[in-house]
């Protein structure tokens, strides 16, 4: 299992507009590339939005260290 490891605060947005978004701690999160991960419960964001939009279309990357990986 993996999720974030604390709440995370971040700029995300695509195309030069950006916007703070706030990832709550516990958000289960999948395995990308190179050592980043994808949130993958977007619960957190107004589906109806345009950032609800990008993320779910282009993703959110996380670093490894934002990451808590849990062997089951």
């Amino acid at each position: 299992m993996m999720w974030t490891r604390g709440e995370i605060k971040m700029p995300f947005g695509k195309g030069g507009i950006q916007v703070e978004i706030i990832i709550p701690a516990g958000t289960r999160v999948s395995p990308a590339s190179h050592g980043q991960y994808f949130v993958e419960d977007l619960g957190f964001l107004d589906r109806n939005s345009m950032t609800w939009h990008d993320a779910n279309y282009y993703g959110i990357r996380l670093n490894a260290d934002q990451v808590e990986v849990v062997e089951s």
